[in-house]
């Protein structure tokens, strides 16, 4: 499945839906989120994400602030990496997704297992990241799906669960 197979424009608006089939055969609609909402959850993980690097690091032990800044990113990453996969396994969501009410689901309607998650979260993030030029972030903007390329190689999409009553859709939520 790829975001042409769905023949529509790019989610500006949240109007675009994305329809599952999962095994239960009970088609099921869902509105995309949007590029907007995305961006304002990963920034609001991020700042919590920084709070908890801040908790857990300290500097006492560390010869200069070029070690500490070293130091400081590559436990960034770690923790960032832990952080999402965690989130993203347990409820297909992280508090910045709960909080702007998007979830990642995969395209089949399955509950994410954690092949896709490490695919989504690890490998594609990273390629996504590309040495600091994040085009595979800034795919989204293009893509008639909205997804990003970490999204494409795990056949995972971003809903949104704000607008139930309006699409009159099913949650996927157990």
């Amino acid at each position: 499945m790829t975001d042409h197979d769905l023949e529509a424009s790019p989610v500006l608006d949240g109007e675009q839906e994305l329809t599952i089939m999962p095994d239960d055969e009970q088609e099921r609609q869902y509105p995309l989120a949007t590029v907007k909402a995305r961006v304002g959850a990963f920034l609001v993980d991020l700042m919590i994400i920084g709070v908890i690097n801040s908790l857990l690091m300290t500097y006492d032990g560390l010869q200069s602030w070029e070690m500490a800044i070293s130091v400081n990113a590559l436990f960034l990453g770690l923790t960032a990496s832990i952080y999402f996969i965690f989130f993203t396994y347990y409820k297909g969501q992280t508090p910045g997704k709960m909080l702007l009410k998007i979830k990642v689901v995969r395209r089949d309607g399955q509950d994410l297992d954690w092949k896709t998650v490490m695919i989504r979260e690890l490998f594609g993030k990273i390629v996504s990241q590309l040495r600091f030029f994040y085009l595979g972030y800034l795919y989204c903007l293009v893509s008639k799906t909205n997804q990003c390329w970490h999204d494409l190689f795990a056949d995972t999409y971003v809903i949104s669960l704000s607008k139930k009553e309006k699409f009159h859709h099913i949650v996927l939520e157990k």
